[in-house]
Order: structure tokens, then sequence, then C-alpha cells
């Protein structure tokens, strides 16, 4: 307000850049809900996996040799036994995963390059509406070249 009351901008200029920053803040909430509409069923995916490994050992005292045989078989990629020293066990997937300590980290690092991408396509974006120019995305035609499959463009028919 102090630049308009200086003259130093229009009125005009002064409603457009509001009207850009209520747009986006409006885009930010937008994709602040979709993100956390996204990962609510995948923290709920997590929170299940690590119910059940707290609950594994239980599970695998009460076990029969087959049972313990296929839970060895779930939890564990490979032992390396060594009769010198022990060595640290390999653990298979999605153990490995959700329970390595760098875990919190990597999502981090993951988040802020998401987050960054997002932003950068944000910023384009407001500048093609603010030129009027047609997003290319919406624009008719096709860059994906479609190739046709080894049984080809005829069906199949029974050989003679």
């Amino acid at each position: 307000m102090q630049a308009h009351y200086a003259d130093a901008i229009t009125m005009k200029q002064l409603k457009k850049e509001q009207s850009r920053i209520t747009t986006a803040e409006l885009d930010a909430q937008a994709q602040l809900e979709a993100a956390e509409t996204a990962l609510a069923p995948i923290e709920e995916q997590v929170a299940k996996a690590l119910t059940y490994f707290q609950k594994s050992p239980q599970a695998y005292l009460n076990a029969d040799d087959d049972g313990r045989r296929e839970m060895n078989h779930t939890w564990w990629h490979r032992f390396f036994v060594d009769d010198a020293a022990p060595s640290e066990p390999e653990l298979a997937e999605p153990g490995a995963t959700l329970l390595d300590h760098d875990l919190p980290d990597r999502l981090r690092t993951e988040l802020r390059a998401l987050s960054d991408e997002q932003t950068e396509k944000a910023f384009w974006d407001q500048i093609r509406r603010e030129e009027r120019t047609p997003d290319p995305e919406g624009v008719g035609g096709s860059n994906v070249c479609v190739l046709v499959g080894a049984e080809g463009l005829e069906p199949p028919t029974p050989s003679l």
C-alpha cells in the first residue's frame, strides 16, 4: 500500500498482485490438502506394517517349524555364518526399508525435491496464465510413439 500511496505503482498493478498472491495461496492450500489425502492411506499401511513387525517376535515363538521357516524367509534376505565373529544379518524388503534408521532423512529429502519440482511447475503455470500462452499439455496431438506389438494389427488366427 505504501508503494501505491507514493505513486510507485498503480491501483491496477496492486490489485493484480493481490490477485496473484491470493491465487498462489489457494493453489498451495489445494496442494497441501491433496498431499494430506494422498498420504493418509500410506500412513495407514505403514502403521499396519510396523504393528506386524512389533508382533512378529511373539508370533515366531508361537509358530511351528514350518511357520518359523516362512517367517525367516519373510524377514531375512540372508545370514552370514562365521565361527570367528557374529555378523549382521540382512533384512528382506519391506522390513529393510521400514526399519532403516535413515528412512526419515531420505523421505525428507525426497519430499523437498518433490516440493521444489511442484513449486517450479506452479511458477511456470502462473507465467503461462499471465502470458495467455497455451499449456503444452492441453494442446491436441501427441509426441508419444505407439508401437505395434509382436502380434501385429491383425487378430490372431489358428495356424494351418
